[in-house]
């Protein structure tokens, strides 16, 4: 009775505690372990989210809504929560296996918001743009994976330049050169996709490449050879020199083009022996058909110059002789030389410089459409330097942002507390349920002597009358 009227000190709460400590321990590990896990993955699973935020930046960004790349490919900013491009990122690497994008889509667990930037180029604006991609934790095995792979999500459109093959070879490309008619639309080809190069080397910026070079070197490199080739030149040695690219089908083809020019100068000299009887017959002075006559006879000399460069193709490739004009028809004709057999004979001297000439107006070509020529170094440099000017700054230090669920060191530390207030209050029970117990044994023994001595302790009444005689 002396120990309830005392009451439970502090000493005797720890002592209590102290006598349960192991099982206490035991309980509060395994309550700690069990409340981290499910908070962990309970709440994550059930509404944790991580959010990449960050500002892209690409090179000739003019549309707050679009972007188009040099293929005229477009990457709308909505498309970053698309199935294609989500689908993209997951296999491009083999820790991205385990997210399931089908569901991700379909349970809306993925968003994204983006607001665009406009900054002042002169008359033009450029934009940059604000992005917030947020998905479930649920989908991603941890924090680390989740961060790889909205990391590179963020960096799709970027990635994207160095995918394009973008076709610089407007004009070269295809059978366009090589089924051109003759040199001289070959030459012009080559004029326009060096002009059309030079104005896309013109536009690179002040950047380096992969290998630390300038984009200036490469202008300079490329400036330098075209000023050299000197096409104008090229192009008027073809008219001098009377070189036929397809010589053969060409010669074939003016021989049916002089039949042609006779009949057309035979009727066009007809005209004119026409008007001029028709005005001579009825006095009419030539005055006044001045400009009718004129035209007939400059028709009339064009006629005749085209046959005369016909025949000079004729006698650049083969052996022979123009025939004198006949003076009715005025018509004439090439008499080719030929051999014994009937065959022609040609001038291998002008073949061979036919072919030479052909040779140098392929050795341009090539020196732009090689797979180390001019078009494919632009190509290369293109992606590279596209990359390079382009850029994403994050927002978070930690580049993504955990929301709506709870960290692992978080859910550790009140898996602990809670934990060990639970091993604490359980190590306190049971030591005090033990310590009554023991105690409730000890005091049985004592109650029981205390009533055996009551029992036998005699009266007052015995102890003055032991005998027990009546005292009356």
């Amino acid at each position: 009775m002396e120990e309830e009227e005392k009451g439970v000190s502090l000493m005797d709460i720890f002592h209590t505690i102290y006598l349960k400590r192991w099982l206490g321990l035991i309980v509060g590990i395994a309550v700690a372990v069990v409340f981290t896990v499910a908070m962990y993955f309970g709440m994550n699973a059930s509404g944790g989210r991580y959010e990449i935020s960050f500002t892209l930046s690409m090179p000739n960004d003019t549309s707050p809504s679009v972007y188009t790349y040099p293929d005229s490919d477009r990457f709308y900013y909505s498309d970053y929560t698309s199935d294609s491009v989500l689908e993209e990122v997951k296999a491009s690497d083999e820790d991205f296996g385990g997210i399931n994008i089908k569901k991700m889509i379909s349970k809306n667990d993925i968003s994204c918001k983006e607001t665009a930037t406009e900054i002042k180029n002169g008359e033009s604006s450029l934009y940059t743009h604000n992005v917030t991609v947020s998905v479930k934790a649920k989908y991603f095995s941890n924090e680390g994976v989740a961060k790889k792979f909205l990391s590179a999500l963020a960096y799709y459109p970027i990635g994207q330049f160095a995918e394009k093959d973008v076709n610089y070879n407007v004009y070269l490309n295809g059978n366009d050169f090589e089924n051109a008619i003759d040199f001289s639309a070959q030459v012009d080809y080559l004029k326009k996709e060096i002009s059309y190069l030079s104005g896309l080397y013109n536009s690179l910026g002040n950047v380096v490449d992969d290998n630390g070079v300038s984009a200036a070197i490469y202008k300079q490199q490329f400036t330098a050879w075209s000023e050299r080739q000197d096409l104008d030149s090229i192009l008027s040695e073809a008219a001098s020199h009377r070189y036929l690219k397809n010589w053969e089908s060409e010669i074939a083809k003016y021989e049916s083009d002089v039949i042609v020019l006779n009949e057309q100068i035979e009727d066009t000299q007809n005209i004119l022996a026409n008007i001029r009887t028709y005005l001579k017959d009825n006095n009419i002075p030539s005055a006044d058909a001045a400009s009718v006559i004129a035209s007939f006879e400059e028709k009339y000399v064009n006629l005749a110059r085209r046959r005369t460069t016909i025949f000079s193709y004729f006698s650049n490739y083969y052996e022979g002789d123009v025939s004198e004009e006949d003076p009715v028809t005025h018509a004439q004709e090439f008499q080719f030389t030929v051999t014994e057999t009937g065959e022609r004979i040609v001038k291998a001297d002008h073949v061979k410089a036919t072919e030479d000439y052909a040779k140098k107006i392929r050795t341009v070509y090539e020196q732009l459409t090689s797979s180390d020529g001019f078009i494919r170094q632009y190509e290369e440099l293109s992606k590279q330097l596209n990359v390079k000017s382009s850029s994403i700054s994050y927002i978070s230090p930690n580049v993504i942002a955990s929301t709506g669920g709870i960290g692992l060191l978080k859910a550790a530390i009140l898996g602990v507390v809670i934990g060990l207030v639970i091993g604490v209050v359980t190590a306190y029970v049971a030591g005090y349920v033990s310590q009554f117990r023991v105690r409730r044994r000890q005091r049985v023994p004592a109650e029981a002597q205390a009533a055996l001595a009551v029992t036998e302790e005699p009266s007052e009444e015995v102890k003055d009358n032991p005998s027990g005689e009546d005292k009356q």
